[in-house]
């Protein structure tokens, strides 16, 4: 649910979200919508102890997995921000 929109999108890419999951979105911005980046590979579940990807892509994020998900997020918003930091230079 969206606001007060309720809507249901299936991607192959990605399992069913279940109820009650904690995900971590990694959204770009394309034209006016906001969309995971990667093409739905920066989906991830937020574990008591890990970040886990959710894409059944075997070899994506290898880096996060099995770190604890206090390092990763952190690690994750580092390199978003390096990133941006490169976008404005140029």
């Amino acid at each position: 649910m969206v606001g007060n929109i309720r809507y249901t999108q299936y991607e192959e890419a990605l399992p069913v979200l279940q109820p009650g999951i904690e995900t971590l979105f990694l959204l770009q911005r394309v034209n006016n919508h906001y969309t995971p980046t990667d093409v739905y590979l920066g989906v991830f579940a937020i574990g008591a102890t890990k970040l886990l990807p959710l894409t059944r892509i075997g070899q994506f994020a290898e880096e996060y997995r099995n770190v604890p998900t206090t390092e990763a997020i952190p690690a994750i918003v580092s390199q978003i921000s390096a990133v941006k930091s490169q976008r404005s230079v140029k």
